[in-house]
């Protein structure tokens, strides 16, 4: 079946983009295949806006460093987010001033990034740009087996092999830290809210 829970309905036209808290890049790097940049971020309610996709095949590490430029300066990006395997392409954006990290993949990272992205899509806090087609057309398609072989372990094991998921790639790059921060505020929300209780008066 497929892998997300993502519904056409979710990227509205005409596209509103909100204020957002906090702005993450996720990057994917192809040589033969696509490199693909993505942004999204949180708003104040907790929904996800994924809103800007840069998507091209045998890209020039030249021309796709002068997008990240362009948007770290336009939207306020936060961090980027790069395949851990893309040890050149890391070296240089760190190089030239961004501030750029390597994609979690330690513990089956992949699959507690699919789970924020469909609890977002289950509860209708999802949206997707239509500036971002690819990854539309990744997530409308991406499936797990459908006969499983004995040897799944981990999320990557679990789908079928060879389909496109460049753009899926570098969402789950920049899903995970958006996880954490969500996670991180609801529990100093919490926190603030314990310690603010108003004291019960004795009767």
């Amino acid at each position: 079946g497929l892998v997300f829970s993502y519904k056409p309905q979710m990227t509205p036209d005409p596209f509103v983009l909100p204020r957002l808290s906090r702005i993450y890049g996720g990057i994917d790097i192809g040589t033969s295949s696509p490199t693909c940049l993505l942004l999204c971020g949180l708003d104040d309610a907790g929904a996800m806006w994924v809103f800007k996709e840069y998507y091209q095949r045998r890209a020039n590490m030249h021309d796709w460093m002068r997008v990240v430029g362009e948007w770290t300066e336009e939207y306020r990006v936060q961090t980027w987010f790069i395949d851990s395997a893309a040890d050149l392409e890391l070296a240089a954006m760190q190089a030239a001033g961004f501030d750029a990290r390597p994609s979690i993949k330690q513990n089956d990272a992949a699959v507690t990034a699919v789970n924020f992205l469909n609890s977002k899509m289950t509860r209708k806090q999802f949206w997707l740009s239509p500036e971002c087609p690819n990854l539309k057309a990744e997530l409308l398609t991406y499936q797990y087996k459908e006969i499983a072989e004995g040897f799944e372990k981990t999320f990557i094991d679990k789908v079928k092999p060879n389909q496109r998921d460049h753009a899926i790639d570098a969402l789950r790059y920049a899903t995970l830290p958006l996880a954490a921060q969500q996670y991180t505020q609801q529990q100093q929300v919490e926190i603030t809210f314990g310690a603010h209780r108003p004291l019960m008066r004795a009767s």
